[in-house]
């Protein structure tokens, strides 16, 4: 992702919350492909993290599950790289276990899931596999603490059945449950399930607050 798609996304996130009047800043990122990849060791290199591989629970389990930093509830499935939804476009980006959020027995019957936080936190990170190919909208609805939904179809767009992404969230205030929504008909799946309850540095909402400036400025000077 070049610098400038970086800040893109930077001040779109921050201009939305305050457009909801919500008192929490939300910075997102997200990076497909190999670059995916390379996102996501930025990311825990970042943060000390906990992180959720699903390797270790049965193919086929499904919630309520308890995880490495918390539970599961909801619909969806622990799948291998032989289950139903592998030939739809699902897989583990790395070992052979990841979480669906379809049905064990059928490639129809979509699920919305939570992820229960033991402790709130402040960052998120994680794969998602075949989020974006027929353009239903996948969003994250955060905990109570923050309550804020983050519609993820607006930020990364359409992608080819499969795509590997990664997406980040880093939030000032700790929400303590993210809700993973339905994506129309479709189904889509994740893996490496990290978070962190390190808050952002200060100079991050200060870069955020100088891009909405120059924003305003952008605008005041276009309308002159």
């Amino acid at each position: 992702m070049s610098i400038f798609r970086s800040i893109f996304f930077i001040a779109i996130a921050v201009l939305t919350i305050g457009a909801t009047g919500a008192s929490a800043a939300v910075i997102t990122n997200w990076e497909s492909g190999d670059a995916a990849r390379t996102l996501q060791s930025q990311f825990l290199s970042a943060h000390t993290t906990q992180t959720e591989t699903f390797e270790s629970f049965d193919h086929l389990d499904t919630p309520s599950m308890k995880i490495a930093f918390g539970t599961i509830t909801g619909g969806g499935y622990v799948s291998d790289n032989t289950g139903l939804q592998f030939s739809s476009g699902e897989y583990a980006a790395n070992g052979t276990k990841f979480f669906s959020n379809g049905t064990t027995d059928s490639m129809s019957g979509k699920h919305d899931f939570t992820v229960n936080l033991n402790t709130p936190q402040h960052a998120l990170g994680f794969f998602a596999m075949d989020w974006q190919d027929i353009g239903g909208k996948v969003s994250l609805s955060l905990g109570e603490q923050l309550s804020q939904s983050i519609d993820i179809f607006t930020l990364v767009g359409k992608h080819d059945s499969g795509t590997l992404i990664y997406f980040t969230l880093l939030s000032d205030i700790a929400f303590d449950s993210i809700t993973f929504h339905k994506s129309g008909g479709d189904g889509y799946a994740i893996d490496d399930l990290s978070v962190a309850a390190t808050p952002i540095p200060g100079a991050a909402w200060i870069l955020g607050s100088g891009l909405i400036g120059l924003v305003g400025l952008r605008r005041k000077y276009h309308s002159a």
